[in-house]
């Protein structure tokens, strides 16, 4: 039997996932909960504990994600706003801010406006690059070579200006490199983290493994309601951009093995050595 089928959270994630792919209406607490057999309370609870999030807001955050990959498609505003299910283009714009950073047709232009500022420095483990928005640090990553580091970020902020800092982003660039020396301690970044919802879930929950844990992707995916979907994890885990602030080194293989790692496997195993140490 699919364990999908059996698993309340992970039967009212698919109920939510298929309401926003089909422009619907996702269905109201209550009525989840008695879709999957428990009560509102239990089902919010439960849904907390695995997500991150509470139906309400993992909903909300499925349904901007799709707006705003029907506006990068080039979808005209209305027909994007209609297919990520809104009722109403006016609570869109009203919303506008915290749904896109800018209003729809602005996205829709190719985000003009947006300016993604980045920091090339030194590190225990090599050079680094941190991209930063107004929102907060948008990227972290690794890498041998200076135009490589800045050509990733230019990839993933396509749409944005990218610039460099002037030394106004000296106090976050440090933390950076300070948690990079002490992965363990407790991180205060600010983040933009922006993927897909099914993206989000997986991040979420690799930032509630413990400093000196380890899980199997097996793990993970259970962790966030979908035990079959261990490649779709692990896919999620090597697009995390942002490295050591969302932790996907802490997690390995079924056979205890630290499998792959986006920045390289001796990176990872010096993180969780300084972890376990």
């Amino acid at each position: 039997m699919n364990a999908d089928a059996v698993d309340p959270v992970a039967r009212a994630i698919t109920l939510i996932d298929t309401a926003i792919i089909d422009g619907a209406t996702v269905p109201p607490l209550a009525r989840l909960a008695d879709t999957v057999g428990l009560t509102p309370a239990v089902l919010k609870e439960r849904f907390v504990e695995r997500v991150g999030l509470t139906p309400k807001r993992y909903a909300d955050a499925a349904r901007a994600v799709q707006l705003r990959d029907g506006l990068a498609a080039g979808l005209p505003v209305a027909d994007a706003v209609h297919a990520a299910g809104y009722g109403s283009g006016s609570r869109v714009y009203e919303r506008h801010g915290e749904l896109l950073g800018m209003t729809p047709a602005a996205y829709r232009r190719g985000a003009p406006g947006e300016i993604v500022r980045y920091t090339l420095a030194d590190s225990s483990l090599g050079r680094l690059i941190v991209g930063l928005t107004g929102r907060g640090v948008c990227f972290i990553a690794f890498g041998e070579d200076d135009a490589q580091l800045l050509a990733d970020l230019t990839a993933r902020f396509n749409r944005a200006e990218v610039r460099p800092d002037d030394g106004e982003d000296a106090v976050l660039v440090d933390a950076v490199i300070a948690l990079v020396d002490e992965p363990s301690r407790a991180s205060d970044l600010p983040l933009d983290v922006r993927g897909t919802a099914f993206q989000q879930r997986v991040w979420t929950a690799l930032t509630r493994i413990e400093p000196g844990e380890t899980v199997t992707y097996g793990e993970l995916a259970r962790r966030i309601g979908s035990p079959t979907a261990v490649r779709a994890v692990a896919q999620a885990c090597g697009a995390n951009p942002l490295a050591v602030a969302v932790p996907c080194h802490r997690v390995i293989g079924a056979d205890g093995s630290l499998t792959g790692y986006r920045w390289g496997v001796t990176r990872k195993q010096r993180l969780l050595a300084r972890e376990q140490g």
